[in-house]
């Protein structure tokens, strides 16, 4: 039975927008914690950071998600084709869609992940689980073979629910290579996260953190080291997540 806090009586009602796996993880752990997101006349509080890694998150999202999603470089060269970011990353838009529904009194842009905890009023501080992109493509593909099994639902409710959370204990699915940007992307995402930044001090909403973080600089996107995922590495962690439950032995009746 979820516990009731006694805070959460009086703690003020919130909903959760913009970077779609950071939203989905922090949803999880609130809700654990007895303060799941919704209530009556809600604060939305909009969840930015730098483009490149919202890229990786949401293509982390889509490829735990109803609908699954391309390998990374073929997802990413799709986005990047567009003249616009992908929907939840367009954190000025996504800002102005929840104002037409609860006021523009109502809705934060959240970059500083750090204070969000004070701001829902929970002693809760969860982490987004640091997937290699390796781990990512297994989840990835996990799903497509899901997807021919169970309903699309169920299929998201099994890979962020149980395979995400036995991949983040893996270290080997930690430890690996991240997702990053290959270098002719980087135009790119760097034009377009200061579009993003523009569009949201534009916009006048609230900024809980420096609206600088929204950036992509063109230095730090060629410094950062990844790689993609490889089918080598997506097999070696199958097989080292099904020694780990071997390893466990056989779950008891």
């Amino acid at each position: 039975m979820r516990t009731a806090w006694p805070w959460s009586r009086r703690a003020p009602a919130y909903r959760l927008a913009g970077d779609p796996w950071l939203g989905s993880l922090w949803r999880r752990e609130l809700a654990a914690a007895g303060r799941p997101p919704g209530g009556r006349a809600p604060e939305v509080l909009v969840l930015a950071g730098r483009l490149s890694v919202g890229l990786a998150h949401t293509w982390t999202a889509r490829s735990a998600g109803v609908d699954g999603a391309p390998p990374w470089p073929q997802w990413l060269a799709a986005a990047t084709e567009r003249r616009h970011v992908p929907r939840p990353l367009d954190v000025a838009a996504v800002a102005d869609r929840w104002a037409a529904r609860v006021g523009r009194e109502r809705v934060r842009v959240v970059v500083d992940l750090d204070r969000l905890p004070a701001v829902v009023d929970a002693p809760v501080r969860p982490h987004a689980p640091r997937l290699s992109g390796d781990a990512v493509e297994l989840v990835r593909r996990v799903g497509v073979g899901l997807g021919l099994l169970v309903l699309p639902r169920a299929r998201q409710e099994l890979l962020r629910g149980v395979l995400v959370p036995m991949l983040h204990d893996l270290p080997a699915a930690t430890a690996g290579s991240r997702l990053v940007v290959p270098p002719e992307h980087h135009r790119w995402v760097a034009r377009r996260s200061v579009q993003v930044r523009a569009a949201v001090l534009r916009a006048g909403y609230p900024v809980l953190g420096d609206p600088d973080a929204l950036v992509d600089a063109p230095d730090a996107l060629a410094e950062a080291e990844g790689a993609p995922p490889s089918d080598a590495a997506v097999l070696d962690l199958a097989v080292a997540l099904l020694r780990r439950h071997d390893d466990r032995g056989p779950a008891t009746p």
